[in-house]
């Protein structure tokens, strides 16, 4: 009300949000898309990578509806100008979703370190990899667990703001967010140079060596970024 009267208009990303949402979510399915169908016109053997992959992809799907009710329920709008009701479903979606998400993460971050078991075969790379892969599976079913039961009982994580210990609910969620971005973050960063320290031993001048990392860099990220 007083941003009314002072003349601000009220903040409405919905539609940058839903587009945006909806363009990565597509995306995502283009590279998966391409993926298979180079997997199957190349005839290539169904590996392990790939079930990964397609599991990736059934996640994503369920997190895309979840953005898009919570979009209906006011993600992207003012706080001020929404309903109790609103606000409630919209911490709900919010908790579905963190688990949804954790769990998207971690499939999408064993497509691509299977991946690298599949296609190098220098044995300490291969235990590097599988030492990352560990960590990664670690990592997501430590903070599922973090996140499913960070409240008690378990309605408080929607219902808690409407009490006096909302504050409680915004803390729990702020300390698991930040170290999950952090290893997370880490965890991108080992990803990206693993490939690298085997594609630097390729028999090829250092222009070719550097356009093939490049590439190979680009893949990964565009793959993870579905994620």
């Amino acid at each position: 009300m007083s941003s009314a009267v002072c003349g601000i208009p009220p903040t409405n990303n919905v539609l940058l949000y839903r587009l945006t949402t909806l363009i990565m979510a597509g995306l995502a399915v283009l590279f998966f898309v391409l993926r298979m169908t180079a997997t199957f016109k190349l005839r290539l053997r169904w590996a392990v990578d790939d079930t990964l992959a397609v599991a990736s992809v059934v996640f994503m799907i369920p997190i895309v509806v979840v953005i898009q009710l919570m979009m209906d329920n006011g993600l992207g709008v003012d706080l001020w100008y929404l309903s109790d009701k609103q606000i409630t479903e919209g911490f709900r979606l919010f908790f579905f979703l963190e688990l949804l998400y954790l769990t998207a993460r971690v499939l999408v971050k064993c497509t691509i370190l299977c991946f690298f078991l599949r296609i190098f075969s220098d044995k300490k790379f291969r235990l590097a990899v599988k030492i990352t892969l560990a960590f990664n599976i670690l990592i997501g079913v430590a903070f599922f667990i973090l996140c499913f039961f960070q409240t008690t009982p378990l309605s408080f994580f929607w219902v808690g703001w409407q009490t006096k210990e909302a504050r409680r609910v915004m803390l729990g969620i702020i300390r698991l967010t930040l170290p999950h971005a952090a290893l997370v973050l880490a965890l991108d960063v080992i990803v990206l140079i693993l490939p690298l320290t085997q594609l630097w031993e390729l028999g090829l001048k250092l222009r070719k060596k550097i356009g093939v990392m490049a590439m190979f860099s680009v893949g990964i990220l565009c793959w993870d970024a579905g994620e």
